[in-house]
């Protein structure tokens, strides 16, 4: 079994600062995801890295890609 990177880029809103910001790095997924849930399962690692706090995921790319909530 081996993992797959993926690149991200993370519209970030921090609440208690009263701003937001762009991060960017790289999530792994099991290659044994399916084909149809890699984007969302990437996405949801994101959301769970970077919205820790007061701190929001309110946009993700994945690979370049735009990942909507509803996918």
């Amino acid at each position: 079994m081996g993992r797959i990177t993926r690149k991200y880029k993370a519209e970030v809103s921090d609440r208690a600062a009263g701003k937001t910001s762009t991060v960017e790095g790289e999530v792994q997924v099991d290659e044994n995801v399916p084909l149809l849930y890699r984007d969302s399962d990437a996405r949801d690692q994101v959301r769970v890295r970077e919205g820790r706090g007061t701190k929001t995921v309110t946009r993700v790319e994945i690979d370049g890609k735009d990942v909507p909530w509803n996918c």
